[in-house]
C-alpha cells in the first residue's frame, strides 16, 4: 500500500463494501448519536455524512497510496493483540492483528 497504489479490484471490493454497508451502521439511536459524536469529536462538518457514500466511491488507488505514505508510518503504529497494545516494531510474526491503527489520530483526543 505505501510502495505501490492499491489495485483497482481490491480497492473498489473495499469500497463497495463500505458504501453499501454505510447504511445499516445508521440504524438505531445509538449508531445515529455515534455517528453524531464521531462529527464533534473529529469537527467534521454537519453535512459530512450527506456526501460520504458518494465521496469513498471517488477515492483512487493513487489517493490510498498518498494517504499510506503519509499517514502509516512503521513507527507511528501500534497493534492490538487480545487487548494488549505492540508496538509495530515488537509484533509477533504468527500473529494477526486485530486492529492497527496511527497513534497520532488519537493524540488530539488525551
Amino acid at each position: 500500500m505505501v510502495g505501490e497504489p492499491v489495485p483497482a479490484t481490491e480497492l473498489q471490493g473495499s469500497v463497495n463494501n463500505l458504501v453499501s454497508g454505510f447504511p445499516s451502521s445508521v440504524q438505531t439511536v445509538q449508531q445515529l448519536a455515534g455517528r453524531i459524536q464521531q462529527l464533534i469529536i473529529w469537527g467534521l462538518p454537519v453535512d459530512f455524512y450527506a456526501t460520504y457514500r458518494e465521496r469513498l466511491a471517488a477515492v483512487t488507488p493513487e489517493e490510498v497510496r498518498t494517504a499510506a505514505t503519509t499517514r502509516l508510518t512503521p513507527n507511528n503504529l501500534e497493534t492490538k493483540f487480545d487487548k494488549k497494545t505492540v508496538r509495530s516494531s515488537e509484533r509477533p510474526a504468527r500473529f494477526e492483528p486485530a486492529f492497527l491503527f496511527a497513534r497520532r489520530d488519537f493524540d488530539s483526543l488525551q
